[in-house]
């Protein structure tokens, strides 16, 4: 998250919206960070970030900070926790609906 954070931080207000203008505003986010990240800021990127993509319109933005996790969230010791909860917001997306069986 901290790279999208520094990458986003690079632009001005009216280049990012500029630059996601021919985005979808309700495409769905999924943003995933450990609470005990020295990379993100032990999450802080992560609210960054929504605060971020909120401030240029976008509307379907989840955010899930996870207690206890590190860096690599889709391989700490709740894992399986954590890809269950993922698979759930896929599955829960209208986009993906007709994919199911």
């Amino acid at each position: 998250i901290g790279m999208w954070i520094d990458l986003l931080g690079g632009l001005d207000r009216t280049a990012l919206a500029a630059h996601f203008s021919g985005l979808n505003k309700d495409m769905p986010f999924h943003i995933l960070n450990g609470d005990q990240d020295p990379c993100s800021n032990k999450g802080g990127s992560a609210n960054q970030l929504e605060k971020r993509l909120k401030g240029i319109n976008f509307t379907d933005i989840t955010k899930v900070i996870l207690p206890g996790a590190r860096h690599e969230s889709l391989n700490e010791f709740n894992r399986d926790k954590v890809m269950a909860e993922f698979v759930k917001w896929l599955d829960e997306l209208p986009t993906l609906r007709h994919l199911r069986a």
